[in-house]
């Protein structure tokens, strides 16, 4: 039997929800590595694995660029992020400010902040942005997108050989960097982003591991804003809820017969009229998956995935004319 490595230290919502999908295509997922095979459900843990001898993943210097958002320009298409003080002071258009790596939240108040101008950052802020987040390799600033925005969410697997399976393409709202709306399954992936994502996953040897793409449109062009060393969030806790979510990429990623399954998911966001957690088994009823992950206190939003966007409509209709 073939067996994954998930390590013990990713959250146990998501490893189960992988296990789960793993278990569909006679895969053993394993607390130890043994054997080529590993998959990581976190930018920390893809940090620790690329560091990994005799793996099928990544090796340092691709997970290096993959996680900096300054330096990612030169090897794809991507949003420009400055630092410098003469580039920043040459953005004279809305700015956008957050860490340079992609590794978790920043913590310093600038993270995540816009501005009318790189000069109206510089002449605010200059100093704190200069000096902030060494740990995360300081703060940049780049295009912004606008408020709210919408990016495109791209997941795929790569095989031993290199080889880019695309698993889903979805829309993306946020109200807020911290505030994502809904997410819907069934967009197009760029047929020029997903080709310049192959060309770098063959130049880098990328070998296994499932990963996540947020792009966005810029300039007549779709650009990479983030690449995440991981499956996005949703495979953390719907993998296991439906064979189309997951189990192909992890065939592709594996070596192992692929077969594709109808899937729709989406995840609504209900902020303004957030639901009491001692109402999560009756969303639940309703064939629905509450979420936690950006919100403790109160339900805030619902993944419903189904085989038909019909399906996933009709159990969020019940759901919304019954509860809110």
């Amino acid at each position: 039997m073939t067996k994954l490595f998930i390590s013990l230290s990713e959250p146990s919502y998501a490893r189960h929800s992988l296990m789960t999908a793993a278990a569909r295509i006679g895969v053993e997922v394993v607390g130890h590595i043994d054997g080529p095979h590993v998959l990581a459900l976190s930018n920390q843990t893809s940090q620790a694995l690329s560091r990994v001898a005799g793996v099928n993943f990544i090796g340092v210097s691709t997970f290096d660029i993959l996680s900096d958002c300054r330096d990612r320009i030169a090897h794809m298409p991507a949003l420009s992020a400055v630092q410098s003080e003469a580039d920043v002071l040459a953005m004279n258009f809305p700015v956008f400010v957050k860490p340079r790596k992609n590794l978790r939240k920043g913590t310093t108040p600038l993270a995540y902040t816009r501005w009318a101008s790189g000069a109206a950052l510089h002449a605010a802020k200059w100093q704190e942005f200069s000096t902030a987040e060494v740990e995360l390799g300081g703060l940049v600033a780049l295009p912004d997108m606008g408020n709210p925005m919408s990016c495109l969410e791209i997941t795929f697997a790569a095989n031993a050989d290199s080889e880019v399976f695309l698993m889903h393409a979805s829309t993306h709202g946020f109200a807020e960097h911290n505030r994502p709306t809904n997410l819907v399954s069934g967009a197009t992936a760029p047929a020029d982003l997903m080709s310049a994502i192959q060309s770098f996953c063959t130049t880098q040897q990328i070998r296994g591991g499932i990963f996540n793409v947020q792009a966005v449109e810029h300039g007549g062009a779709w650009k990479v804003m983030d690449w995440n060393t991981r499956p996005d969030g949703t495979y953390g806790v719907a993998a296991g809820a439906h064979p189309g979510m997951a189990d192909a990429g992890l065939a592709h990623m594996l070596g192992l017969p692929v077969v594709k399954t109808p899937v729709h998911f989406e995840l609504r966001s209900y902020w303004s009229n957030m639901i009491p957690n001692h109402r999560a088994d009756e969303v639940r009823s309703y064939g629905l998956i509450p979420s936690w992950v950006w919100h403790r206190d109160a339900i805030g939003r619902v993944y419903g995935i189904g085989d038909t966007k019909e399906e996933v409509q009709a159990k969020f209709a019940a759901f919304e004319g019954a509860m809110l």
